[in-house]
């Protein structure tokens, strides 16, 4: 008994989010005080974690992980009140069409990063380039920190040492071989 009723208001939260309810709660005057249960998900423009649940259907845990991997924002008040809105429900759905053809969760995280961003050309970036030997370059990011680029101007400064070393040594051997 409890079980269908549960699926009962399941499927009443589904038809009555399919209505277009951003504006339904104004028209009939619905107060938050006043609605409970169903009407709570669906004419307020907030809802609790197990209100979102049955209407998108998937389990409240199912939201969760949403919200972990990163494909769903977070509640828009947190804490024991915690509110959802009618963005997290699209959202839930937008997961379940990709999921529907295939697509992972972190394909959907990657296209929904994409969707976010427009379409603008990388910004710049500077770079500084060290002759370390007349044959060797060494390129390095003009961004970086100045402690950073101590540390990296010091590293190729013992990096040129020991390749004139090395150059010395096989000169070295040169000439002993030409001698003989």
């Amino acid at each position: 008994m409890g079980r269908d009723r549960s699926r009962l208001l399941q499927r009443l939260a589904v038809a009555f989010f399919n209505l277009t309810l951003s504006n339904y709660g104004d028209i009939i005057g619905v107060d938050d005080r006043k609605a409970e249960g169903i009407m709570d998900t669906t004419l307020t423009k907030e809802m609790k974690l197990g209100a979102l649940a049955a209407a998108a259907g998937v389990s409240p845990r199912t939201v969760r992980l949403y919200i972990a991997k990163g494909v769903l924002p977070g509640p828009v008040r947190a804490g024991r009140g915690a509110a959802y809105t009618l963005a997290h429900l699209e959202r839930i759905r937008r997961i379940q069409a990709w999921q529907a053809q295939g697509a992972t969760l972190a394909e959907i995280r990657l296209r929904l990063a994409e969707d976010g961003k427009a379409k603008q050309p990388p910004q710049p970036v500077p770079w500084w380039r060290y002759a370390v030997t007349p044959d060797v370059e060494v390129i390095v990011r003009g961004d970086l920190d100045g402690w950073r680029l101590k540390r990296v101007l010091r590293g190729i400064a013992v990096f040129a040492e020991h390749l004139d070393e090395e150059q010395e040594r096989d000169t070295g051997h040169e000439n002993t071989d030409n001698n003989t």
